[in-house]
């Protein structure tokens, strides 16, 4: 009987010890993964303004030769 209580003792403090064990690790996965992903979208938001930025340098250096181009024409 006292052997039976005391493997009862032992397998109700695992579980006890794995349950918390378990929630600590989900706790540092969920931690992990909110700043993954924080990264993440920081990132692409940062692809988006480098891409819109590239659109309208590109877009205004083509105004600008046009404006270039047709003042040397004028010259001759």
């Amino acid at each position: 009987m006292h052997s039976l209580l005391y493997t009862v003792k032992v397998l109700k403090k695992y579980n006890e010890r794995t349950t918390k064990l378990f929630k600590e690790y989900d706790e540092r996965r969920k931690k992990k993964r909110k700043i993954y992903k924080e990264k993440c979208h920081k990132d692409i938001i940062e692809i988006i303004v480098k891409d819109k930025i590239e659109k309208q340098l590109t877009k205004q250096l083509s105004a600008l030769e046009k404006v270039t181009d047709t003042k040397d024409l004028s010259k001759n």
